[in-house]
């Protein structure tokens, strides 16, 4: 029973100059603001670097074409023909200007 107690009060001075060194916040698991910013930030950062290692398109090919048709339509005016290439050259580019957001 003596070393129970001992044991617990070593433990409570060994807390106490803990949260002197450190503060109470980071002794006691509380993250601060600043902290879970960071955290978001990286996370966003590995989720951008994921998406830029990946080969597969980031905007879904039917709702880009359905999209880009019909900015170019309010654009123009009138219903224009697009060819293939020219929305996939679209999409691409639309695709490393996501991707470019981490740079800035």
């Amino acid at each position: 029973m003596a070393n129970n107690s001992a044991a617990a009060k070593a433990l409570k001075k060994i807390s106490k100059i803990a949260l002197k060194k450190t503060g109470w916040q980071e002794a006691g698991g509380i993250k601060s603001k600043e902290q879970e910013q960071k955290g978001k930030e990286v996370k966003a950062l590995q989720e951008i670097r994921r998406y830029q290692k990946s080969v597969k398109l980031l905007i879904p090919r039917l709702p880009f074409i359905c999209l880009a048709r019909e900015i170019i339509q309010e654009q123009a005016g009138q219903t224009l023909r697009i060819e293939r290439g020219a929305l996939g050259a679209l999409q691409e580019v639309a695709r490393s200007m996501v991707m470019g957001f981490e740079s800035s």
